[in-house]
């Protein structure tokens, strides 16, 4: 192996050692800018160009850095790079993971992202009624490591009501505020499993044969979440589920209280590096019952 790491260090016509080097192994969810990162305070592209080195001897160029190989051998330096130039940036980077938990990483990711779902309440006395349209923006920040906290915030707004017998009404429906934060408390190569709490406040439609209610309600809710990412040549399919159970409310318009419990299941794929298109259903049980079923677009930043 030494020989190996002596041969690449003088293809590069650098007048360096092998022990400057080290052999690394890849693993799920890295980057070469992320794993090069700790060992400059410059940027990854300055006088040092530690990246460009790094493709070189790897014999990657900038598209098969992107898309390393889990389980492959990079050859990276090891020592510290020593800056003389006080200037200093901060170092971004991307960890692919899940869209409910976290992963180890250097740097916090963020998601922002839309959907637009179609909701149906089913009533007791046998109707249903159908929200049509439901745009909901969200911005989500994933810890980087496990145990840390992902924070997600959406607001939605709905139009379009319809009922059972086919006809429209007027309703005016506030916008929907919700906030979660979920803790990845388990981490493997298959399944990221973690608890999470949820704090929102929504609106509601009832109707009876003769009239139309919307009701405004606060609850709180915990849970688990589990999610998965699955890998396949240039495509990564991220699985993620969710269960969460009310365990307390409050509504501003109605006395009534409602015992209720929401899963949610998502499937997200990568459309290129940091873009990803998304599909989610959802389903509510208990005193009130309804499902949802919703498409998606999300960037990571």
């Amino acid at each position: 192996m030494n020989k190996l790491l002596t041969l690449s260090v003088i293809v590069l016509g650098h007048s360096a050692f092998a022990s400057d080097y080290q052999v690394y192994k890849v693993k799920k969810g890295d980057t070469l800018s992320e794993l090069l990162g700790p060992r400059s305070t410059e940027s990854l592209y300055g006088d040092d160009k530690l990246v460009e080195k790094s493709l070189t001897i790897n014999r990657l160029n900038e598209q098969k850095a992107k898309k390393l190989r889990i389980g492959s051998y990079l050859i990276l330096p090891k020592k510290e790079v020593v800056i003389t130039d006080s200037t200093s940036t901060s170092q971004a980077a991307t960890s692919r993971d899940g869209i409910l938990s976290s992963r180890i990483s250097h740097h916090q990711k963020i998601e922002v992202g839309v959907e637009f779902s179609k909701r149906t309440q089913q009533l007791e006395n046998g109707k249903n009624i159908i929200i049509n349209e439901n745009y909901q923006a969200n911005i989500k920040v994933i810890g980087n490591q496990t145990g840390s906290p992902t924070v997600g915030m959406s607001i939605s707004n709905s139009n379009g009501v319809t009922f059972e017998d086919d006809s429209s009404r007027l309703v005016e429906l506030q916008p929907n505020y919700e906030l979660q934060t979920s803790y990845n408390l388990l981490e493997n190569n298959r399944v990221n499993l973690g608890a999470l709490v949820n704090l929102n406040e929504e609106s509601n439609v009832t109707y009876n044969d003769t009239e139309v209610e919307v009701r405004r309600d606060r609850y709180i809710w915990i849970g688990a979440s589990a999610a998965s990412t699955i890998y396949y040549k240039k495509f990564e399919l991220n699985l993620s589920g969710g269960l969460k159970q009310k365990v307390g409310a409050h509504s501003i318009t109605n006395s009534e209280d409602l015992n209720l419990t929401r899963a949610q299941f998502t499937a997200k794929i990568n459309l290129t590096k940091d873009y990803y298109f998304t599909t989610s259903y959802n389903i509510e049980a208990g005193d009130r019952n309804g499902s949802a079923l919703g498409l998606g677009f999300i960037y990571e930043l």
